[in-house]
């Protein structure tokens, strides 16, 4: 009774989806289904009628207009249903998608933690590989339930008055294969279910080996047989999957081609008896054991129906787990003022990360004032970039409080809060569409914005060279004529988006460590320039970088060491001083080799 509340709760809550996302593939299918139906109708009883027409027909000419009529019924009767089905086909494939991109706007509505989490990951990826059932769905009550049943209605009566005794040895065989095949089921399940860890490292692996982005780290390293491997082993774990469900499949194919068998038996037996006794022409025959065959098939699939919404219901247990995942992040409703300077404020911020015994960050207090450009400093793991996490609400404090205005964050609307700040992270990414679109995304309408922002970024004459200008695509993974773009202009069309979004604060966290030092002031440099009036957070490890810097605050061991400008810094003689002379000197090293 458990089992069956879950199937109807999921059956209902499927089909509300579904018609939500695609209510032309429900009417389609059920069509497609009902129109099918009448054709196999048709199948049946024409070729009795046929034979006993030919049978009683008066010359050539009347027997080749019987025989014609039956064709031409014959093949519209299929064209028709032929032409339906593709039409189901290519909305199903159009449901699907759909279903799939449920997930995406799942994922991109979940709070940020979930992404750097394995378990979520993996939710994530069931999630995707059990949106068939929307599909699914809809096949098994519109075609095989509904199809079974008109099916049945048209054909159990030829097959009562025939032999009312076929009917209940039918039913116990199917009942047979459908407990059967339930069980195939399960087991099946069960071994996709083990198999997505290795679906998903396949997956890497085979984007490793055909995104061209990887290309040169692999060939210079000489990584390629790595990859390869893994690639191989992880291969060929699916394989051994797949064989375990195909010896699955083949045990209870055989035991399935059994009862078939056992059923053929039973059909000739009585349609032979039925024709020795002289209950039946030659033509009726051909329709009784037609009927019995299509009676078989059609009790088959309303029986089957069943078995097919347990296995639905399981996979929608899979989908479901990812879709209810609660957001933890509280959201307010309390506006801030629009177009004013903004103040951030830190008060005893602590912070841990799920699942660490250890704070990350401990007793944060700092304050970020209107138009101030801030430096974050440290070493590695010191907690920059966790403190940038924490200023960007991609996880909430663990205690103590950020306020913005004198307001705490999380009674500001999230999507006001992120409107906020444009980051330029660390490992930016950009799109492999066009450069307009990789600046405004969507708002493509104002390219007067962007050529200045371009201008500002010294990047105007490299588009200008391009034929397709704005339109150019960034790489040629999509467009033979694009352009792969240097680091450095890739850098700084990453700005130009952060500065086309207009936004309050920008947010540098360590875009520049990948260019060297010298390039990294000049990049420095044209920020200051161009964000005079603006709040810029900068997160680096290079020292040199922070000069310019209103205010410095030095982390260390998830703490704030120290604050000031460069200046003070250098007279405290402290915990900076100490990384801007060790690097100072690294680089005079460096420069003496040369």
């Amino acid at each position: 009774m458990k089992k069956f509340k879950s199937v109807c709760r999921t059956t209902a809550a499927l089909l509300s989806a579904t018609y939500r996302l695609s209510r032309a593939n429900i009417w389609m299918t059920l069509l497609s289904s009902l129109i099918l139906v009448a054709k196999n109708a048709a199948t049946i009883l024409l070729p009795a009628v046929l034979l006993n027409a030919v049978e009683h027909a008066k010359g050539f000419w009347h027997i080749f207009g019987v025989v014609l009529v039956y064709a031409v019924i014959v093949t519209v009767a299929d064209m028709t249903a032929k032409s339906f089905r593709l039409q189901q086909t290519a909305l199903g494939y159009g449901l699907s998608n759909k279903a799939a991109l449920t997930v995406g706007k799942k994922g991109m509505k979940i709070d940020f933690q979930h992404w750097e989490n394995a378990e979520s990951l993996d939710k994530s990826y069931k999630a995707v590989t059990s949106t068939w059932i929307f599909m699914g769905i809809c096949d098994v009550l519109f075609e095989n339930l509904v199809m079974a049943i008109a099916s049945l209605a048209v054909i159990s009566y030829i097959v009562m008055q025939a032999n009312p005794l076929v009917w209940p040895l039918l039913l116990l065989l199917v009942g047979i294969g459908i407990w059967s095949d339930k069980k195939r089921a399960k087991a099946a399940h069960a071994i996709d279910m083990a198999r997505a860890e290795t679906d998903k490292k396949t997956a890497y692996n085979k984007t490793i080996l055909s995104d061209l982005k990887y290309g040169k780290e692999i060939r210079l390293f000489h990584a390629a047989a790595f990859f390869q491997k893994k690639f191989e082993d992880s291969c060929q774990n699916q394989l051994t999957f797949e064989k375990r469900k195909q010896r699955l499949n083949v045990r209870y194919g055989l035991f399935s081609q059994l009862l078939s068998f056992v059923q053929a038996v039973i059909v000739y037996f009585a349609a032979i008896r039925q024709y020795e006794k002289g209950a039946l022409s030659i033509g009726y025959f051909l329709t009784y054991f037609n009927a019995i065959r299509e009676f078989s098939a059609a009790l088959t699939a309303l029986l089957q129906v069943w078995p097919d919404l347990v296995e639905i219901d399981e996979y929608y247990g899979d989908y479901k787990a990812y879709m209810d995942m609660g957001d933890t992040m509280h959201t307010g409703d309390q506006p801030l003022a629009k177009d004013s300077p903004y103040e951030i404020r830190f008060e005893h911020v602590y912070f841990r990360y799920p699942n660490s015994e250890d704070d990350t960050l401990k007793d944060i207090n700092l304050t970020i004032h209107p138009n101030e450009k801030v430096a974050f400093v440290g070493e590695n793991g010191s907690g920059k970039t966790t403190l940038v996490k924490l200023l960007l609400r991609l996880y909430d404090v663990s205690k103590g409080a950020i306020y913005v205005n004198g307001v705490n964050i999380k009674d500001v609307p999230y999507e006001d809060y992120l409107r906020l700040f444009a980051p330029v992270f660390q490992d930016f990414q950009l799109h492999a569409y066009s450069v307009r679109e990789n600046v405004a995304f969507s708002d493509t309408e104002d390219d007067n914005r962007i050529w200045p922002l371009l201008e500002e970024n010294q990047l105007d004459d490299v588009i200008r060279t391009c034929p397709a200008g704005l339109d150019t695509y960034v790489t040629k993974l999509l467009d033979e004529n694009g352009r792969d773009f240097s680091g450095g202009e890739k850098q700084k069309l990453a700005m130009v988006r952060a500065q086309y979004k207009n936004a309050g604060l920008f947010i540098l966290d360590e875009p520049t460590s990948a260019i060297d030092p010298i390039a990294e002031m000049e990049f420095f440099h044209r920020v200051n320039t161009v964000m005079q009036n603006r709040t810029v957070v900068y997160v680096s490890h290079r020292m040199a970088s922070t000069k310019f810097a209103d205010q410095i605050f030095v982390l260390n061991d998830g703490e704030i060491a120290e604050t000031g400008n460069y200046h003070n810094l250098m007279e405290a003689d402290g915990l900076y001083a100490e990384m801007f002379k060790l690097q100072a000197s690294y680089y005079r090293e460096t420069e003496g080799m040369h």
